[in-house]
């Protein structure tokens, strides 16, 4: 039996969870849980944060006010699942000087600026929020949610042009996008169905990632393979009915399943911590 320690899994950290949701940034520290980091922290929200966590998830942790913004001792940090009426400043300054992983998602997204962030950085929008996105990016273009929709493996390497961020665009093939100078790297998720149109879906899939990156992918590797394990997640759920709970909690066995090599693209990476 190999010897296994929570600290070594790695530590995610999510900020959100306000302004009446707090349930968005549980399900993306449940996640990253289930996806196998060790230990998962909570930036301190509403009230309702706090006592949905003592009630539903025990094993989730809760940064003190000081800590709200940084979360330092998590390794990786997912921003902006249920983020509400944020401090612009310090999403701006987090993004600027802080050189961990990171994946941004909803409305996280807003504080996304062109150019080169202090570190890596995964970007998650919806095809809306690619859109708007876009359209506050790039000046010599035209973007809505159709256009996007219509273009998405050209929206997502624009996107990932302009961020320098690799892009997760969400949807039915979600597509992951690197464009690092003359390098374009462009994947379409073959996993996933119905199941994963539910709310609370795109948190999950931001822990997921967040997860990997703790664990020790690259991020390229961990925004591929948590798309496909996410994706793995849902189509083993039930296709009525499904919570992104549901698809949380089947994290753990969709990665079990991927590891193995049984449900894994060929040549994908699969080494990380355990």
């Amino acid at each position: 039996m190999s010897a296994a320690h929570k600290g070594r899994r790695g530590h995610v950290g999510v900020i959100g969870g306000s302004g009446g949701m707090p349930g968005a940034a549980i399900l993306a520290a449940t996640a990253a849980m289930r996806a196998g980091a060790g230990l998962a922290t909570l930036a301190p929200g509403d009230p309702e944060l706090r006592r949905a966590l003592i009630e539903l998830r025990p094993e989730l942790m809760l940064a003190t006010a000081e800590q709200a913004w940084k979360i330092p001792q998590a390794q990786v940090l997912v921003v902006g699942p249920g983020l509400v009426n944020a401090d612009r400043s310090a999403l701006a300054e987090l993004n600027r000087d802080d050189a961990r992983a990171m994946v941004w998602d909803a409305s996280g997204l807003e504080h996304q600026d062109a150019g080169p962030a202090a570190g890596p950085r995964v970007l998650t929008p919806h095809p809306g929020e690619a859109a708007r996105m876009l359209a506050r990016l790039d000046r010599a273009g035209s973007w809505d949610s159709a256009r996007v929709q219509s273009n998405r493996a050209l929206a997502a390497t624009r996107l990932a042009e302009l961020t320098r961020a690799i892009v997760v665009l969400k949807g039915a093939g979600t597509i992951v996008a690197e464009a690092d100078g003359a390098r374009v790297r462009v994947a379409i998720c073959t996993t996933g169905g119905p199941a994963l149109a539910t709310a609370g879906s795109g948190d999950v899939l931001a822990g997921a990632i967040a997860a990997l990156l703790a664990r020790g992918l690259e991020p390229w590797a961990a925004a591929c393979a948590g798309v496909h394990v996410h994706g793995l997640a849902g189509d083993r759920s039930p296709q009525n009915g499904t919570l992104a709970l549901d698809i949380a909690d089947a994290l753990a066995l969709a990665l079990d399943e991927a590891s193995t090599g049984t449900a894994w693209p060929s040549g994908w990476p699969t080494q990380a911590r355990y």
